[in-house]
């Protein structure tokens, strides 16, 4: 299986705030669930791994398409929502 990166950069400090979370609880807690590496600097968001898995976390979407924030079930804890 290939190997990939790739970048995201959050550019609104709010969208920031709220995609990390207070102490960076979120982005520690997605880091735990993923199966992908999830790295950080700056307002900069890296995802890497298999492509497959990398380019799944990149475009998964949540099911009931609502942006309220849930924890996800079991069977889905293995993905980023995006």
């Amino acid at each position: 299986m290939a190997f990939k990166e790739s970048k995201y950069t959050i550019k609104d400090n709010q969208q920031a705030a709220i995609f990390f979370g207070s102490g960076d609880e979120n982005f520690h807690y997605l880091q735990e669930i993923s199966d992908v590496d999830i790295s950080a600097r700056g307002a900069d968001i890296y995802v890497a791994g298999p492509a497959e898995l990398v380019d799944h976390t990149a475009t998964y979407r949540r099911p009931d398409g609502c942006g309220r924030k849930r924890r996800p079930a079991e069977s889905e804890r293995y993905r980023l929502y995006g």
